[in-house]
């Protein structure tokens, strides 16, 4: 297999103002004034997310997904357990906390398998997925906007079928997926 170089960045534009535009309990929105090398300026708004802890549940073979309405699209997901890592939470306690609320499970055995980050374009949203194993039966205790969660256990064909069929439809979820099932060869 060729070894992949990452492209380097000769330079940076440089922030030359930064400012917090908003707040909420859930992120932050940051303006910066940029300065490009050479010559030009722009203004960037960036949102910051707090790191979020997901969670690759197996048991015989079988993986955990929990569905859930999200507002923002008006729909039910079908997605990995996730949610945000508390401030002063170590994100392996954050990863178990969310299986536990979300699926009613904790996991004896819980492994980092690497780190996604999504919308890069706006955001600085890093995602630090576990593998779960060793599970047992614990409360389901989920946050008061996370309400009607359901779980299923699929295998990884019903996984990829549900993919091609538009049924999972959270992209950080089939990113995983499909790095998990790369990396576990």
């Amino acid at each position: 297999m060729k070894e992949y170089t990452p492209m380097e960045i000769q330079d940076l534009p440089k922030i030359t103002a930064s400012k917090q535009d908003f707040s909420c309990p859930f992120f932050t929105v940051r303006h910066d004034s940029l300065q490009h090398p050479g010559d030009g300026s722009s203004e960037y708004y960036v949102i910051e997310f707090p790191t979020v802890a997901a969670v690759i549940a197996e048991h015989e073979g079988e993986f955990l997904f929990v569905s859930q309405y999200r507002h923002p699209i008006r729909e039910r997901t079908v997605e990995f357990p996730m949610g945000r890592v508390d401030e002063h939470e170590l994100i392996e306690e954050a990863a178990n906390r969310e299986l536990q609320e979300e699926s009613g499970f904790r996991a004896n055995s819980l492994t980092r398998l690497f780190t996604l980050v999504s919308f890069v374009g706006q955001a600085d949203h890093h995602i630090e997925f576990f593998l779960a194993k060793d599970l047992v039966e614990s409360t389901k205790q989920a946050d008061p906007g996370e309400y009607n969660l359901t779980t299923q256990w699929m295998s990884p064909e019903e996984i990829d079928d549900a993919i091609t069929q538009g049924i999972i439809n959270h992209s950080e979820t089939i990113a995983a997926w499909y790095k998990f099932k790369l990396t576990q060869k």
